[in-house]
């Protein structure tokens, strides 16, 4: 038996399956269109039209697939299209001629759903059987819901019994990632309410939401979320997340409250709605389209802003508007802490819009900001102020600003900025920076050589820090137009400042610079490359300015004040530069009145060097210099032309002049000279040599403020000297060295001749001491006198004259000197004559017998006449400006004679005695003194007459 049964299957299954390859193209399957219709539309609960082709498969499935469907309408408000299709039916009633549909697939359906619903979908009422059986499906679908549209849905509905519940599956797609979900809608109790279970996974996350689905309209439930990374679901940053809240859903809305979110360790709190519009009504106006919006809000104690601001730009085009409100109490930005954080976005077609943005920063600072744009580029209004600048600035260590050119205190103001993947800008800027006004524009392009581009306007510019920011600007192409009502550079003042330059790829054009110091008008252009360092032309022109401006522009010392009259000569002024940094040449020339300079210099600026020759003319030395120099000095220069020819070589610090000949006058030098400043103290070095020399009237003490600032050598050969007469008489072959050492004058007078004689001398002054003090010390051999000494009789006019002075001083001037000189000294002269007095006829009337004839005699010797003499020894010492006369003997052929007295230099008072010893009896002289302009002289006999009448 079992045999003949295989025997007949085996005979019968070619039979049925030569049935299933011809049955499907032989059954005319037009007259099941309506039955298929029909099942179709009770499935779906609207009417369907099939007026396209039909075509039956019957493996591995039995399916009918059709086309050129028409779905009508249902009360339910449900918009339903589909490009096709599929009807499952049983096989086994087939064959015996019935059509049953076991599953319905729409293949690529739009579907519209209506929102607020006016009722449920309905599903119409079919047998038990048929309910059972129920298994409807989706494919490369898309639903849409109140302006929000789901693409890519492939998901399977089945139906159990009226008891059962009505379970939903399937997948779709969000944000370019599948969405696996299921859903499961239980049967509403009495009271119309269902409940209903959710549940969806994607990216690894999982999200679920538990519910009542009430019957009057709406749900309520919990929702519970989890995952590693909540960025594949919505704009946020990356890392693993949980979330929980309670969830309601109106026509109106559905919301999150109750939100606690944990994203990254970073725990917020806040919600979520999500807002559904209606469809449009008829009469709606033109251009409204409805649309839902999902909007968050979230309260956090700390936030990564640099995470959230990356994820918003990644998430400027989400499937439907986002808001999101963040705030928040301490974030981080760029390592910068901000404080207070309240931060608004929206996210809308592409475009990233901010309409509010604020924050403390560090130096009690605050800024406030509202903008728009997309992911590459956006468009901002700043507002920002801070009382602690430079605490602000350093937050910012990336922005690395040189020293001076950031705030030193307070900064306010404001600024749109447009930002795109190529550059920044910033306009209209109104900035207030330390008190000072900024306005202007500002670009900076990205690139592996950046562009900075600056448009400003300011009224306080230091120029010193942006010099200093060469190195980093050579690194950068530049675009500058800056104008500055006050501007300083190295301690410069400046108006009314322009800058028109501009760098790029290593090469710099300063098209113009513009700027007004002391009344001057300065102009300078030119161009030339960053690397290798070089200029190609530059120009630099001074006019309309004066002497004085210019000289404050120099390391002057503080001693020389330029007199008013020659500091308001006019001064023009052109410079030429070319060249490269270490063989830079200068080519200057400058004019003051009749005055003209020129220089021709070598410039290495790398090592801070320079050589050249510096020219200097004048047609009349005393007319340029006399303002200066005053009357005394114009008249010792004397008549001619000033020529001043210098071959100079400078380095840092050091100033000298190899071959420098100077002409102004009757002033004649020449020699090396050298300013040194390379230590504590400027130092001056020289060695001159002239053949004449007059020294003019001037007190030295006039010059200790001066000679404190600095020191000095100064080395002097002059053939001929002529210090002023009521100093000394004419010096010749003169040798001397003045050192000066911080404020202590030495002054050597190492060799000259002084009438014939041969003169030594130092001179010592220390400024430092208070009062000043002065040291000489001289030693004078040989010197023969030709004139009278002291200019009233008695006078020595003629001998040969050796001297030793050792004395000292203190005190602020000349008066002082004199009162306070102190010291000693020796005059010794030989072989000379001393006119005043005749002591050969003073001996020869002394030893007259008769009164009557020695008394004339007496008298005329010691009132005239002259006394030659083979040696005149005058010591001397000086306490307190008072002269006074050791043992002074004069030594002749007429005998001896001695000098006793004192000069008193505070009062130029004379007080002095010669007197002839006698071999018996008192000695007889003459007194000789009294004050400068009131010189006497008396004999000195009384006591002799006396001491020879009592002998008589």
């Amino acid at each position: 038996m079992t045999r003949r049964l295989a025997l007949a299957w085996l005979l019968l299954l070619p039979l049925l399956v030569a049935a299933a390859a011809t049955l499907p193209a032989r059954i005319d399957w037009d007259g099941y269109r309506g039955a298929l219709a029909q099942h179709a539309s009770e499935r779906l609960g609207r009417p369907i039209g099939l007026n396209g082709g039909l075509r039956l498969r019957l493996l591995p499935q039995t399916l009918i697939e059709a086309d050129g469907l028409t779905i009508g309408s249902s009360n339910d408000g449900v918009a339903l299209t589909a490009r096709a299709m599929r009807l499952r039916l049983d096989p086994w009633r087939l064959l015996l001629g019935r059509v049953v549909v076991r599953e319905v697939v729409l293949v690529g359906a739009d579907i519209r759903l209506p929102w607020p619903p006016t009722r449920l979908p309905g599903l119409a009422t079919l047998g038990l059987d048929e309910l059972t059986l129920l298994d409807a499906r989706l494919e490369e679908s898309r639903i849409s819901v109140a302006g929000a549209s789901i693409e890519g849905v492939s998901a399977r509905f089945i139906a159990g019994g009226l008891a059962d519940a009505l379970r939903a599956e399937g997948r779709f797609n969000w944000r370019g990632q599948p969405l696996a979900f299921n859903a499961t809608l239980g049967r509403a109790g009495d009271d119309g309410a269902a409940p209903l279970d959710m549940a969806g996974q994607i990216a690894g996350s999982r999200i679920a939401a538990r519910g009542v689905l009430l019957g009057e309209g709406g749900f309520e439930g919990r929702l519970d979320a989890a995952g590693q990374d909540l960025s594949a679901l919505l704009p946020t940053p990356r890392g693993a997340f949980t979330a929980t809240g309670r969830i309601t859903a109106t026509a109106d809305v559905v919301g999150v409250d109750q939100l606690v979110l944990d994203l990254g360790g970073q725990q917020a709190r806040g919600g979520v709605s999500l807002r559904l519009a209606a469809e449009p009504r008829a009469d709606a106006p033109r251009g409204t389209a409805p649309g839902a919006r999902l909007d968050a809000a979230l309260l956090a104690s700390r936030l990564d802003l640099d995470a959230w601001t990356e994820a918003l730009r990644r998430g400027g085009s989400p499937e439907l508007p986002i808001g999101l409100d963040l705030s928040a109490e301490a974030a981080s930005f760029r390592g910068v802490a901000l404080r207070q954080l309240r931060l608004t976005v929206h996210l809308e077609n592409g475009r990233i819009i901010v309409p509010e943005a604020a924050a403390e920063l560090p130096g009690e600072a605050s800024i406030n900001a509202s903008g728009a744009g997309t992911a590459d580029t956006s468009e901002w209004a700043l507002r920002f102020e801070t009382r602690r600048a430079p605490d602000t600035l350093a937050a910012f260590g990336a922005l690395n600003l040189p020293a001076g050119v950031a705030p030193l205190a307070h900064a306010s103001g404001s600024m749109r900025l447009v930002l795109d993947e190529r550059q920044a800008g910033l306009s209209d800027m109104a900035l207030n920076i330390d008190g000072s006004r900024v306005a202007g524009t500002a670009t900076w392009r990205w690139g592996e050589r950046p562009v900075l581009g600056l448009g400003l306007e300011v009224a306080r510019l230091d120029l010193d820090p942006w010099l200093a920011a060469g190195e980093r600007l050579s690194r950068m192409d530049v675009n500058l137009r800056i104008t500055a009502e006050r501007a300083s550079l190295h301690g410069l003042a400046l108006e009314s400042l322009s800058i028109d330059a501009s760098a790029e790829a290593g090469r710099l054009v300063l098209r113009r610079a513009l700027a007004r110091h002391g009344g001057a008008d300065i102009t300078a252009a030119g161009n030339g490359t960053l690397a290798p360092p070089r200029i190609n032309e530059a120009v630099l022109e001074a006019q309309g300015g004066m002497l004085g401006g210019a000289l404050a522009l120099m390391p002057t010392p503080p001693w020389l004040n330029l007199p008013a009259a020659m500091a308001a000569l006019p001064l023009r002024l052109r410079a030429q530069l070319a060249g490269p940094a270490d063989a830079l040449s200068l080519r200057a020339e400058a004019s003051v009145d009749d005055a003209r300079l020129e220089a021709q210099m070598a410039l290495d600026l790398g090592q801070g060097r320079a050589g050249g020759t510096i020219t200097l003319r004048h047609p009349g030395a005393g007319r340029l210099l006399g303002p200066l120099i005053g009357p005394a000095g114009r008249q010792w220069l004397g008549e001619g032309s000033l020529a001043i020819i210098a071959g100079v070589a400078l380095r840092p610090g050091l100033l000298a002049a190899e071959n420098l000949d100077v002409v102004a006058g009757q002033l004649r030098l020449r020699g090396p000279l050298s300013l040194n400043r390379e230590g504590a103290r400027p130092r001056l070095s020289a060695q001159l040599t002239t053949d004449s020399l007059a020294l003019p009237e001037l007190s030295i003490a006039t010059l200790f403020p001066a000679l404190r600032g600095f020191d000095m050598e100064l080395a002097l050969r002059a053939e001929n000297l002529l210090p002023p007469p009521s100093l000394l008489p004419p010096l010749s072959g003169l040798r001397g060295m003045l050192r000066l050492e911080e404020g202590r004058l030495a002054i050597a007078l190492e060799e000259a001749r002084l009438s014939g004689g041969t003169l030594q001398a130092m001179l010592r002054a220390d400024t430092t001491a208070n009062p000043p003090a002065l040291a000489l010390e001289a030693r004078l051999a040989g010197a023969v006198v030709t004139e009278a000494l002291l200019g009233h009789l008695p006078d020595v006019t003629s001998g040969r004259a050796d001297a030793m002075l050792a004395l000292s001083a203190t005190g602020h001037g000349p008066d002082a000197w004199r009162a306070t000189l102190a010291g000693q000294g020796d005059v010794t002269i030989r072989d000379g004559t001393l006119q005043g007095v005749e002591l050969a006829a003073l001996a020869a009337a002394l030893a007259l017998p008769e009164a009557e004839a020695a008394r004339p005699a007496m008298a005329a010797a010691l009132s005239g006449g002259s006394t030659p003499f083979t040696r005149l020894t005058l010591p001397f010492t000086a306490e307190a400006g008072l002269l006074r006369l050791g043992e002074a003997i004069l030594q002749g052929e007429a005998g001896m004679a001695r000098l006793s007295g004192q000069y008193d230099l505070a009062r130029l008072r004379l007080d002095m005695r010669l007197a002839m010893p006698q071999p018996e009896g008192p000695d007889v002289g003459l007194w000789f003194g009294g004050s400068a302009d009131s010189r006497r002289s008396l004999p000195e006999t009384s006591a002799y007459w006396r001491w020879r009448n009592a002998r008589e």
